[in-house]
């Protein structure tokens, strides 16, 4: 486990030597043999770093787990994708995306559509079909309710919510079946200076860069 561990942190701080020899490259002129080099190198070490999150059943974990879980690999697919780099075992990579939405773990006790985003997304990127997840996605026509046990005011996650818009916009499906309290509830909760946060305004606080 201490070799594993190890290996790890190298691995981790490879990667950030990489990202401030990046910056530094920026600051100062060099030719661009060097700077080709330089990002070949930044490339190699994250991808390297990125593999190293790969589990036996074809997703990934985050590095300090052994088993993998939906959010890194999401995660991962699409860093691989901007690095241009082709995921191994895409197959049973896709086939882990399918079939591992956390509620298959645990049963949650409230709906989380950022995992469905995930899964969509994730298969998109890999080239698959995604098609079976329209039926779902189409039913989700007005603002959830969140458990009051966990949000006294039962208002729902706004990032969670609002993949009502982006999974039907990933899936080619029309947003004029969704209900007006989405309007509402959007227009609830913009700020004067046009942010947004989970909470509607008339409860105070500015908004939120993440939910804005």
């Amino acid at each position: 486990m201490r070799k594993l561990n190890s290996h790890r942190a190298v691995s981790r701080r490879s990667v950030i030597r990489s990202l401030t020899a990046a910056g530094i490259a920026a600051a100062i002129p060099r030719s661009a043999v060097a700077q080709a080099q330089a990002g070949a190198a930044w490339h190699a070490d994250t991808i390297a770093y990125l593999h190293q999150l790969r589990r036996t059943d074809g997703g990934f974990g985050w590095d300090d787990q052994d088993h993998s879980h939906l959010t890194p690999t999401f995660a991962a697919i699409g860093a691989l994708r901007h690095l241009n780099h082709e995921p191994i075992e895409k197959p049973k990579l896709a086939e882990y995306v399918r079939t591992h939405h956390p509620m298959r773990l645990k049963k949650l006790e409230q709906e989380h559509r950022q995992f469905e985003f995930e899964q969509i997304q994730s298969l998109l990127w890999l080239g698959e079909d995604a098609s079976s997840f329209r039926d779902q996605v189409s039913r989700w026509k007005k603002p959830t309710v969140y458990l009051k046990q966990y949000e006294q005011h039962g208002y729902p996650v706004f990032r969670f919510d609002l993949t009502a818009f982006t999974c039907r916009k990933l899936l080619g499906l029309p947003l004029d079946d969704l209900s007006p309290d989405y309007v509402e509830y959007l227009n609830a909760r913009r700020r004067t200076n046009g942010s947004f946060n989970n909470t509607p305004t008339a409860d105070g606080g500015d908004g939120h860069v993440c939910n804005t």
